[in-house]
């Protein structure tokens, strides 16, 4: 496997990772706006 091949992979695994990561901050940012408004 070339080394090439091997960062495009990484870097759209990190990629994915942190959109991941990011759309779980938004729920978790949304949950707690609906806590607020629940309250």
């Amino acid at each position: 496997m070339p080394t090439k091949y091997k960062t495009l992979l990484a870097n759209e695994y990190l990629l994915t990772f942190q959109e991941k990561k990011h759309g779980l901050m938004e729920v978790i940012k949304h949950k707690k706006i609906l806590l607020i408004y629940s309250e």
